[in-house]
């Protein structure tokens, strides 16, 4: 046991030729083979096993010397054990197998060779973690697509709830996240927090991960548990990219957070001309200028308290309706103003053609009295 510790291979082969036992167990139950795996002594495993050493055999915690080898990616020693017929799928301490702690190292090399034993690659450990879920979080890209190769299930979450997807998006990994989408990794488990990976990728701020997600049309509305839609986040994040990609992607600016304010709510306070002005771009978004939250504040209250006026900076000087009174429900006064502004300007000359194009019953031809 002592010369299987310390690597003293001579030692070792003196003592086996003479009729020391390979299979002896000290502390914790621990046999010379796991000693020698475990510490990367290759050539004494060999030797163990060529005289009689179970390949097998398992310490008091059912930790076996392939785990051991695989943990600290001690390539030779895991080839002469797999050879010699070891178990891949034994469960060690904390329900480790070889390839959970060979994937938790990094060690790419000893993972394929795992591999190609078939092992269940769908076990997990104490905490709920695949495979797959732990080489996604540290950003293991060529593990994470041996492992989908291998047939792995990409949508099993852990025990907070935390998807693969989740794991790859909070960790940053956007090939590990591509190689998920492209194996229909699920989109809309929410996890902690009742946060979905779009929500997440709009947290980190990670335009591309954004971007690919909302290819794979996710629900954008998909609330947190402080009823944060990822347009509100983004809002509240001021990130400009990402809010004009959710817009693209549908997402709905009449969405409120738990205060009952409003992406525009959030964007005229902080006083973002750029940010209101996408959020206004569609017409119909006009009348949530006049919409109150919770404490009564209505986005366009909120910017009649500052002496420098988003809105006018945005629609001309033409007054602004602060209710909704005097019949126009869609806010059209705000954009009826706008083009009247530039129609009217004296450098302006005909002919000039102005085409409104919008669905049946939209308010089309209100629009068109209002303007004239």
């Amino acid at each position: 046991m002592w010369a299987a510790y310390k690597g003293r291979v001579e030692v070792a082969q003196l003592l086996l030729e003479k009729g020391a036992s390979p299979n002896i167990t000290g502390q914790y139950s621990v046999f010379p083979v796991i000693w020698a795996a475990g510490r990367g002594h290759a050539e004494i495993v060999h030797l163990l096993i060529k005289h009689g050493a179970k390949v097998n055999c398992s310490d008091k915690y059912g930790t076996t010397p392939l785990i051991w080898a695989a943990r600290k990616g001690h390539f030779d020693s895991v080839m002469h054990l797999l050879v010699n017929g070891a178990d891949v799928d034994q469960e060690g301490a904390n329900s480790m197998t070889a390839l959970i702690v060979a994937v938790r190292g990094g060690f790419n090399e000893v993972v394929k060779e795992l591999l190609k034993r078939n092992p269940n690659v769908n076990m997990t450990d104490k905490d709920g973690n695949t495979a797959l879920m732990i080489a996604a979080k540290e950003g293991y890209t060529e593990i994470v697509q041996d492992l989908l190769d291998a047939g792995t299930y990409v949508n099993i979450p852990d025990r907070s709830g935390e998807t693969v997807l989740i794991g790859a998006v909070r960790g940053g990994h956007v090939e590990i996240v591509r190689a998920l989408l492209n194996k229909y990794a699920d989109i809309d488990v929410r996890g902690q927090d009742s946060k979905t990976a779009l929500y997440w990728a709009v947290e980190k701020g990670n335009c591309t991960m954004v971007r690919d997600i909302l290819q794979c049309n996710p629900d954008t509305e998909s609330c947190t548990k402080d009823s944060e839609t990822p347009l509100i986040k983004a809002t509240k994040m001021r990130n400009i990219e990402i809010v004009e990609l959710l817009l693209y992607r549908g997402a709905k600016v009449a969405a409120v957070d738990k205060k009952g304010d409003t992406a525009l709510h959030i964007a005229i306070r902080g006083r973002s001309r750029k940010l209101a002005e996408l959020l206004l771009r569609n017409p119909k978004d006009g009348r949530l200028l006049y919409r109150p939250n919770k404490a009564g504040e209505t986005p366009y209250n909120i910017d009649c308290t500052h002496q420098k006026s988003i809105l006018t900076q945005i629609f001309g000087a033409k007054h602004l309706s602060p209710s909704e009174s005097d019949g126009d429900m869609l806010g059209y006064d705000l954009y009826s103003s706008a083009l009247a502004d530039i129609l009217s300007e004296p450098t302006m000359q005909p002919p000039i053609c102005v085409g409104l194009y919008a669905q049946w019953g939209s308010g089309k031809s209100f629009l068109l009295k209002k303007l004239e």
